[in-house]
């Protein structure tokens, strides 16, 4: 073989494995089904009456300035400690917050009516608020979670007409949330359709050093 082949060879074979590794992820996103988030009806408490048990909705409303605190002012909260990550081929380590564990009870969404939220093993989204850890080391404990009058919208299923269970807690209203929902979908397909062009411009370019070799 000629020498002068091995180097675009070896382009167009990696090439190629981008370009299948990034039509796969795209066609993967992109048959993914939507997310949940993204379809259920988004409605006010007292439109969870009119949902039949089940039923998967959206629901943004208030926390009630009843909701009796956990700790700190948090109605519901995160205990959480800052992991350190250091950057490679660098001295910088940049801190993360892992949860160590989460504290809640139901309490009830105000706005439009009135519903009780259960969490159970809800995820969350953008808890609004954090206590200020001071000078952050590994370690480093802080709270993080919602305060009655804060505004919440909740993925959950249907229980009763004044009852829901909740499957994620988002800090925000009901467009911020489903702008993140859209955000985070748009994720794997922006890297799948990286992957493909790097590939195919790869795969193109050996092509190209290929025909010029053999010319």
């Amino acid at each position: 073989m000629d020498p002068r082949l091995q180097t675009p060879l070896f382009l167009g074979a990696f090439g190629l494995i981008f370009l299948v590794v990034g039509l796969y992820v795209l066609w993967d996103a992109l048959n993914t089904p939507p997310d949940p988030a993204q379809t259920a009806p988004i409605v006010e408490p007292q439109g969870v009456a009119q949902q039949a048990p089940g039923t998967q909705v959206v629901v943004q409303g208030t926390i009630a300035a009843s909701t009796p605190a956990i700790e700190a002012d948090f109605v519901l909260l995160q205990r959480q400690t800052a992991s350190g990550v250091r950057k490679p081929g660098s001295n910088d380590v940049r801190f993360t917050w892992d949860v160590v564990s989460t504290e809640h009870r139901p309490f009830v969404l105000e706005g439009q009516g009135r519903v009780s939220v259960t969490c159970g093993s809800a995820e969350w989204r953008e808890p609004p608020h954090t206590t200020d850890p001071g000078t952050v080391t590994a370690g480093t404990p802080r709270l993080a979670g919602f305060k009655a009058g804060d505004v919440v919208t909740v993925l959950a299923t249907v229980r009763s007409a004044t009852e829901v269970d909740a499957q994620v807690l988002f800090g925000g209203d009901a467009q911020a949330f489903r702008s993140s929902i859209a955000g985070s979908a748009m994720v794997p397909r922006v890297l799948g359709g990286i992957f493909a062009l790097v590939g195919f411009l790869t795969a193109l370019s050996a092509v190209v050093q290929v025909l010029k070799i053999e010319r």
